[in-house]
């Protein structure tokens, strides 16, 4: 993609999202400037000067690389709102984390990734949960994507396979949530994501951070008229990240062009979340 200069001042069209936009109900710390944000950043959280640099100048690069076009405009600022307010470096083992706001995917241990922050930023951004949505993701990870999600939702529950990776993650959130409270919302669970969580569902938003093979159909079962499901369905290397949406009672077609009826299932429409079959890359799903 060509790259596009962002101004100095760099505030998205349409504006910062207002508090009552945020499930935190607070104004985040939005500054157009660097040296403003940095400084409330350090204030407020405990951030370190050079990772919140970082993550304001990542931010940057998420809009000049285009890595959030084609997306509604509204969940734009609301996923960056999101970016700027969770420290992708408190995710990453300390050996890598100097690498954590380059635009690359990274070893958390276990085999297992943290994705690259235009893959994390554009799936936040087309799941886009509104503050009372219910959301569940599967695969934690080390946590990232989850924390990523809390700003946005009240509502986030997160399943990972890997049990000491599971743990990794709680430590990790618990930490972070003593300046961060809204991070003590997200409810874990250790076990296999392909069930789903059933006592939360039916879900508004259901995400998939890890490459499967199909779509599991407890996932569609859990998954709420009108909500959306955001996976990237493939075999290794070969993944398309695609949105699926189940329709709201008396819908008899698409809600517009860009969605496609599934084939495999009534009352599914598809949609590919890069909207021109680009293939992506996710580590496996384990189980």
């Amino acid at each position: 993609m060509g790259r596009r200069r962002i101004p100095e001042d760099f505030p998205v069209n349409p504006p910062w999202p207002p508090p009552s936009d945020l499930a935190i109900g607070v104004n985040p710390p939005l500054m157009e400037k660097r040296e403003d944000f940095v400084r409330e950043a350090v204030k407020r959280f405990g951030d370190e000067e050079y990772f919140a640099a970082e993550r304001w100048n990542a931010a940057r690069r998420l809009l000049s690389d285009g890595d959030l076009d084609g997306l509604d405009r509204g969940a734009v600022p609301r996923a960056l709102a999101a970016w700027l307010l969770t420290p992708r470096e408190a995710f990453i083992p300390e050996g890598n984390r100097l690498a954590a706001y380059l635009p690359r995917a990274l070893p958390v241990g276990y085999d297992q990734t943290i994705s690259a922050p235009y893959m994390v930023s554009r799936m936040t951004a087309a799941l886009n949960p509104g503050p009372e949505d219910r959301v569940l993701e599967i695969g934690t990870g080390s946590g990232y994507q989850s924390a990523m999600l809390a700003p946005l939702s009240s509502h986030v529950r997160t399943i990972e396979y890997v049990g000491p990776l599971a743990v990794m993650a709680a430590g990790i959130l618990e930490t972070l949530a003593e300046r961060r409270p809204w991070l003590e919302k997200i409810r874990r669970r250790t076990g296999n994501g392909y069930q789903g969580w059933e006592e939360g569902a039916p879900y508004d938003r259901i995400i998939v951070t890890c490459a499967i093979d199909h779509i599991p159909p407890a996932l569609l079962d859990q998954l709420a008229p009108g909500g959306i499901l955001i996976l990237p369905l493939g075999e290794r290397r070969v993944q398309r990240l695609l949105a699926l949406r189940r329709r709201l009672p008396g819908e008899e077609a698409p809600p517009d062009p860009t969605w496609s009826p599934g084939d495999e299932f009534s009352e599914i429409d598809v949609t590919d979340v890069y909207s021109n079959g680009t293939r992506v890359v996710f580590v496996p799903f384990v189980h």
